[in-house]
């Protein structure tokens, strides 16, 4: 005689053993993470006068529209280190010096893409002329026509200097005059205003050494002086 038999699994197991067929069949994946597509280069088509200084910067764009800044990280190059040299140094990563008139490619890369931008170097036109007067420690200035070459005194020129310089230099950014005494082992510092006259700088002079014979500034760096010539030497 054929006896059926019935077994009963509990509710539990049956939706533990549901599960299990759902997750081997058809389980989710973890989200990818984005990765870097591009590389942009800031500022773009920079116009720069010669002397001045340039901070540029590398932006990655990602897969998932997000951005993220690689100016600390990237590789940075010029096309031509004679128009533009640009930085790698600790502190002043992506800053770009310039070197001489020209156009150059600044190129920043990660090692899979790279990012670039133009910049154009141009010789900035004299505007202003200075001379010293020993005898009667002052600083004369003109401006200069940049046609004929003829000078005409700034308003308020010349101006009276704290001690009897010899020798004046201009920094780069034409921004600051500096002056060396050789008698009074100082060194005195003006602005250069917009009109080309001159302010002195709070804490002017200053003391330089023994006998300063002449004061020049960096032509690449951002320093406002090399050291100064001593007369003992």
């Amino acid at each position: 005689m054929f006896r059926q038999t019935l077994v009963r699994v509990p509710f539990a197991c049956c939706a533990i053993f549901a599960t299990a067929m759902f997750l081997s069949c058809g389980g989710s994946s973890s989200p990818q993470k984005p990765t870097l597509q591009s590389i942009v280069v800031s500022p773009g088509n920079a116009q720069l006068f010669l002397g001045t200084n340039q901070q540029f910067t590398a932006t990655g764009k990602l897969t998932d529209g997000s951005t993220q800044d690689l100016t600390q990280t990237v590789k940075w190059s010029s096309s031509d280190s004679t128009v533009m040299l640009v930085n790698s140094s600790a502190g002043r990563v992506g800053i770009g010096n310039t070197r001489g008139p020209g156009t150059a490619t600044i190129s920043a890369n990660n090692g899979t893409l790279t990012g670039t931008t133009m910049v154009t170097v141009a010789r900035r036109t004299p505007a202003f002329l200075y001379a010293s007067n020993l005898a009667t420690k002052t600083i004369s200035a003109f401006v200069v026509d940049p046609a004929s070459g003829v000078l005409t005194p700034v308003s308020g020129s010349p101006f009276l200097a704290p001690t009897g310089d010899t020798s004046i230099a201009v920094r780069r950014d034409f921004k600051f005059l500096y002056a060396a005494d050789f008698g009074l082992n100082q060194i005195s510092a003006f602005s250069v205003n917009v009109d080309g006259s001159l302010s002195p700088l709070l804490g002017t002079p200053f003391p330089a050494g023994n006998g300063p014979v002449s004061v020049v500034t960096h032509p690449t760096r951002t320093f406002s002086m090399f050291p100064i010539r001593d007369r003992a030497k």
